[in-house]
């Protein structure tokens, strides 16, 4: 597997994570156990179509997922600074 994939891929990850810390913001709601292709640290991953699976947490009862996003960028301060524009 080439770096230019592991690095894209590292990213996509981040971009999970953000998410579920975005959740927390603004509920009771969050998001836990981030898995890709069954894996909690999916280093090494050389699938073209990953499968990505969370778990919701609420402290109310009847929470359902809706929607979800996924954002990718090659560092963390590049993930924020797309914030600014979403």
């Amino acid at each position: 597997m080439n770096q230019n994939h592991n690095t894209k891929f590292r990213s996509l990850w981040l971009g999970v994570l953000f998410l579920s810390l975005a959740c927390t913001s603004w509920s009771k709601t969050m998001v836990s156990n981030l898995t890709c292709e069954y894996r909690i640290n999916p280093i090494g991953i050389d699938v073209s179509q990953p499968r990505l699976s969370w778990q919701i947490m609420a402290d109310e009862t009847n929470v359902l997922q809706t929607a979800y996003q996924l954002r990718a960028a090659l560092t963390a301060s590049d993930l924020a600074h797309q914030n600014k524009f979403i």
